[in-house]
């Protein structure tokens, strides 16, 4: 099981090993089934924090100095324009359904 907790300024991401083990298959009934759960280490991570605006922006940069294709476009940049538009119109008119056009 992984747990991601964004708010946490350290140990963002936590691994705890949990399962269930199940038994063989027998004849012997449905009385003789039993799971056996364990819990067993936990496993944090750790994540070098990079400020995402900061990383965007040196991203960008980087593109222009060396003449790359940027990982996002304008037109997708257009398009979560849209839809947060979309969802900003859908809260306003009392969250109904709305429709995006492309």
């Amino acid at each position: 099981m992984a747990v991601y907790n964004d708010v946490e300024n350290e140990q963002k991401i936590k691994i705890y090993d949990k399962g269930v083990d199940r038994p063989e298959y027998t004849n012997g009934g449905f009385g003789e089934f039993h799971c056996n759960y364990h819990s067993g280490d936990i496993t944090i991570p750790t994540i070098r924090f990079v400020e995402p605006l900061k990383q965007e922006c040196q991203h960008f940069i980087d593109c222009i100095v060396n003449h790359t294709k940027p990982t996002s476009s304008g037109r997708e940049g257009m398009d979560v324009v849209k839809i947060l538009e979309t969802a900003q119109l859908s809260m306003s008119n009392g969250h109904g359904h709305e429709v995006i056009t492309w």
